[in-house]
C-alpha cells in the first residue's frame, strides 16, 4: 500500500513533494477508514486526521515496513478512543412518570436491572457495559489487557450474580 508512496514522498524533489504527498495522504485516509471501520464498526474521521499526522510528522524507522508503522498508530488511537469513551460513559437516568402496558413493565425491568447493577463492584458495572455497548471478548480483553478466557469466566460470574441478584438472593 503506502510504503512505495512513503517512500517516493521522502526521495521526491521539493517541487513535486507536494503532489507525492497528496498521493500519500490519500492512500492512508483510504486504509484508515477501513481500520477505523473494522475495529470500531463505525467512522471516526477525527481519528483518521489524526493518524495521518502522525504518520507525517512523527519519526518512522526507516527499518520498519511503514504499513505496519501506521497499522500501530491506527490500532493505539482505536484503542485510546474506546478507553476514552468507556472512561466517559454517562449513565441515562430513567424517567419517574407513570407508563403503561409494555413500556411499564419494560421500565420496571430496567429499573430492577439497575439497581442490581448498584449493588456490582467496579470492575463487575465496567465489564457490563462494555457487554451492554455491544463489545466482544475479544475486544473487552484486548481492551483489558487480559486473555479472552478470562473475560468468558469473569462474564459467567457477573451473569451468574446478576441473576442472583434479580432473584432477591444476594451472594
Amino acid at each position: 500500500m503506502s510504503n512505495e508512496l512513503y517512500q517516493q514522498w521522502q526521495d521526491a524533489a521539493p517541487e513535486s513533494k507536494e503532489e507525492c504527498l497528496a498521493k500519500l495522504v490519500a492512500a492512508l485516509r483510504v486504509y484508515a477508514k477501513k481500520i477505523i471501520w473494522i475495529r470500531l464498526q463505525k467512522s471516526v474521521p477525527e481519528l483518521e486526521a489524526k493518524a495521518i499526522w502522525q504518520a507525517i510528522h512523527s519519526p518512522f524507522r526507516e527499518d520498519s515496513k511503514f504499513t505496519t508503522w501506521y497499522h500501530v498508530i491506527l490500532r493505539n488511537l482505536c484503542m485510546d478512543y474506546l478507553r476514552d469513551k468507556l472512561r466517559h460513559s454517562v449513565e441515562v437516568p430513567l424517567e419517574e412518570e407513570s407508563l403503561t402496558g409494555e413500556l411499564e413493565n419494560e421500565t420496571i425491568a430496567r429499573m430492577d436491572f439497575q439497581k442490581a447493577a448498584k449493588q456490582l463492584g467496579v470492575e463487575e458495572n465496567k465489564l457490563l457495559k462494555l457487554l451492554v455497548d455491544g463489545y466482544t471478548e475479544e475486544e473487552i480483553a484486548e481492551l483489558e489487557g487480559v486473555s479472552h478466557q478470562q473475560i468468558n469466566r469473569r462474564k459467567a460470574d457477573l451473569r451468574a450474580k446478576m441473576g442472583g441478584i434479580l432473584n432477591g438472593n444476594t451472594r
